[in-house]
């Protein structure tokens, strides 16, 4: 038992240096090996043994020089990002996205399939065959490594297996296991929930190591994503705002407790206004519609009580994503009514401002998170 701790604790932690390795290649334009090393505090030899693993799977591009004081120029270290791909799919309950992402989290093909969702064997055949023609139709067959699932649920992990744990969404996906799903594939599967999947792509893309993701669509999904790595908490459900209190003995939330924050945050609560559709309402606060910006200023107020509870309860930066973006970018004010409670207990000048932030509105970040996530299994593994 002692050896297989000890053999555990090894493999983690060459792929912590091997993760480290490619963020370094990644951020920088060449590096040498010399350098990667001093980075890294690791000898020349275990350097040369993580690179080598990488140039087996031609994931280095070694073909450039870089200047020299004297002697032989040293040769440069890129990611070799078109080498490989990985497709992102998020699946939503009347469609779902595909997108293709390279080793350099570039990416290279999206696509929109309207279809409902059903946790049967054809939905997920459906999906697969997808997958398939988006890579032969673009000549990236041979090269796909593994396909990244986001789902706008919670995962947790049992027994080296993922169970899909809840999803108010698509719910029959609760219960569902990875490896019930995995036959249905003919590339290996990994699975995260949307928000951790965003909250991802965030933190790689943008370098912020430690963030809370707050995904606002027609429910709330929240992440915790920490050295660029997915926190889960002791049951998996880390992350979980949607169902922080704002309002005790509020409007009862289905998850059975009353005033939690997906009650009155999540896009529901201002579709209902413009007979269902978000864009309609959007266009009613454009035009100024009196009870369109009552409901608004309501909307940013429980979004500020939420916001400014998670940034005293993780202190870091709140990063909100989801379709809401597409509104609050244009009234990002309600970032100060956030945060101006707790800004002098707690942060000085140069804090304030740089903790609660809004990501971009694109459909398709869970995807490529989920993508990105993949490609990392394969270069670490």
């Amino acid at each position: 038992m002692q050896y297989k701790r000890q053999k555990q604790k090894s493999i983690e932690n060459r792929a912590g240096y091997i993760k480290s390795m490619i963020s370094l290649i990644m951020e920088s334009d060449g590096i040498t090996q010399a350098e990667l090393a001093h980075s890294l505090e690791i000898s020349n030899p275990t350097m040369i043994g993580y690179l080598k693993k990488l140039r087996e799977k031609e994931l280095l591009d070694e073909s450039g020089r870089l200047d020299s004081d004297g002697g032989r120029r040293p040769r440069s270290i890129r990611v070799n990002g078109d080498s490989h791909f990985s497709v992102g799919i998020h699946i939503k309950p009347d469609y779902y996205l595909l997108a293709v992402v390279n080793m350099k989290n570039e990416v290279k093909k999206t696509r929109q399939v309207d279809m409902p969702f059903r946790n049967r064997m054809e939905y997920w055949k459906d999906v697969n065959d997808s997958v398939n023609e988006i890579l032969e139709q673009n000549g990236l067959a041979s090269r796909a490594v593994g396909i990244g699932i986001s789902v706008p649920c919670a995962v947790r992990i049992e027994e080296n297996d993922i169970l899909f744990a809840y999803s108010a969404q698509i719910g029959e996906i609760n219960g569902t296991r990875l490896s019930q799903m995995q036959p249905y594939f003919d590339l290996p599967l990994c699975v995260e929930g949307e928000a951790a999947a965003a909250g991802y792509r965030y933190s790689v893309m943008n370098g912020v190591e430690n963030l809370a993701y707050l995904m606002v669509n027609d429910g709330i999904e929240g992440a915790y994503i920490q050295k660029n790595e997915i926190s889960r908490g002791n049951n998996g459900f880390m992350g979980m705002y949607g169902h922080i209190t704002i309002h005790p003995d509020g409007q009862e939330c289905f998850c059975g407790k009353k005033g939690c924050l997906e009650v009155y945050c999540s896009t529901d609560r201002l579709r209902e206004h413009a007979g269902g559709s978000l864009k309609e309402y959007w266009k009613l606060l454009e035009r100024k519609d009196q009870e369109a910006v009552k409901i608004f200023d309501e909307y940013l107020n429980n979004m500020a009580i939420g916001v400014a509870n998670i940034l005293i309860m993780m202190d870091c930066s709140v990063i909100i994503g989801g379709e809401i973006v597409d509104g609050i970018e244009k009234y990002a004010s309600f970032m100060d009514r956030a945060l101006r409670p707790s800004f002098n207990l707690i942060w000085t000048q140069e804090h304030f401002g740089t903790m609660a932030k809004i990501d971009s509105g694109d459909i398709y970040n869970p995807a490529v998170g989920a993508a990105m996530m993949q490609n990392m299994r394969f270069m670490t593994s």
